[in-house]
């Protein structure tokens, strides 16, 4: 069984960064080397979504569906490309890699 709520507050933190980031005051270098914040928040909105879906119906593809969905998160944001925001960003992620292994060990593949 996956830890719910450790991933409910992991989609949380993410979400609350990259709104901080997406409504930051105008002039503030938020630019990224991936797909930038916009496309964070978005993947982690839709990982909520399917997070929903799984404490209702649990079902092994909503559970393939949010293991790749912060491997999007990761990989498709990347990073920023200020020094400080990207600190921030990295911190905020820290511990996704364990999440991910747990669903991963909980799914049928």
């Amino acid at each position: 069984m996956v830890n719910i709520d450790g991933i409910e507050n992991k989609l949380l933190e993410l979400e609350s960064f990259f709104e901080k980031v997406i409504n930051s005051s105008p002039g503030f270098d938020d630019s990224s080397y991936g797909a930038g914040a916009s496309y964070g928040l978005k993947s982690v909105r839709n990982m909520k979504d399917i997070l929903t879906k799984y404490k209702k119906k649990p079902q092994n593809k909503l559970l393939k569906y949010l293991y790749t969905g912060f491997t999007a998160v990761t990989r498709g944001v990347e990073g920023f490309n200020n020094h400080d925001l990207n600190e921030k960003f990295n911190k905020t992620c820290d511990g996704i890699y364990e999440i991910s292994q747990e669903i991963n060990a909980n799914i049928n593949w």
